[in-house]
């Protein structure tokens, strides 16, 4: 059974100084979601890193309109933190699905301070916006960035345990349906760079994501 985590710890988690290196790099952006005009109805928000942001048939793919993507490349969980309002608070959304970690094991976070900020986030959107559900999306596996496979699967680890934990908080796994019969990632699912995904890689990511937004 989960355990339900009290809005004074909810208050510790976000309380703590942000970390993120800069965030007003994202300016442009964060000036976008703050001018996107609100759905009516049942709201879900997706936002992330460059994953998210370049999932543009992302409301083609589940089949919902609702749908709003506030993703903003090579941004780590601290950026979303930093800019949690105007990526997601401010469209007061029923279900919140985050793609973060892949960029902060890259440049050099630990999965334990990665955590500890996805935490943050979860605890003032919980604290905020009563009843939403969260979706937590574990990092996906590159080519480019194999080298950090086990930091990766680590944060995997420690983000579905905490999940487990949470109510109104959910794990969703993108690493195993990208991997091939080898164990390594399906080199035809991403583009160029090895990092992002083509629409073959976007179909993985559809049939793992979209159940959920339903």
């Amino acid at each position: 059974m989960r355990h339900k985590i009290s809005l004074m710890l909810l208050g510790l988690m976000f309380s703590q100084p942000i970390t993120a290196q800069n965030p007003l790099r994202f300016q442009g952006s964060i000036d976008v979601f703050k001018n996107m005009e609100v759905p009516s109805g049942d709201v879900t928000v997706i936002t992330g890193s460059s994953s998210v942001r370049f999932w543009t048939n992302v409301a083609a793919d589940c089949a919902d309109e609702r749908i709003v993507n506030t993703g903003f490349g090579g941004s780590e969980a601290s950026d979303l933190l930093y800019h949690l309002d105007a990526a997601v608070l401010r469209f007061r959304p029923k279900k919140v699905f985050i793609y973060e970690g892949d960029n902060d094991i890259n440049s050099g976070k630990t999965p334990e301070s990665t955590l500890k900020t996805m935490s943050q986030i979860v605890g003032k959107i919980l604290t905020s916006l009563p009843g939403v559900e969260i979706f937590i999306i574990g990092a996906k596996p590159s080519p480019s960035r194999w080298q950090h496979q086990l930091a990766y699967l680590e944060l995997n680890r420690l983000l579905k345990s905490y999940c487990a934990a949470m109510e109104q908080v959910d794990y969703i796994d993108v690493w195993f349906p990208m991997l091939n019969q080898k164990g390594k990632p399906k080199p035809e699912i991403f583009v160029a760079d090895s990092l992002h995904m083509n629409s073959k890689g976007y179909a993985i990511w559809t049939e793992a994501v979209c159940p959920s937004m339903q």
